[in-house]
């Protein structure tokens, strides 16, 4: 267990919920946790489509932090 770890990456969503883009964007400093992150979110392929009005693709990030 290391505590502590942290991995923010950003997504990029199409309004029809498509995951377009995919950047580590703070690395843990642990290979093995940052490669375990890139898989899970590289194996995303959409989320729920955007609300109704949206037409522009929305960045989202998200932080993998490892807890006590």
């Amino acid at each position: 267990s290391l505590p502590g770890l942290c991995t923010t990456v950003e997504i990029t969503v199409a309004p029809d919920g498509r995951i377009t883009g995919r950047t580590k964007t703070r690395s843990s400093g642990n290979e093995l946790m940052d490669e375990s992150v890139m898989k899970a979110v590289n194996s995303l392929k959409a989320l729920r489509a955007l609300p109704v009005g949206h037409r522009k693709p929305v960045d989202i990030t998200i932080t993998f932090e490892i807890g006590d």
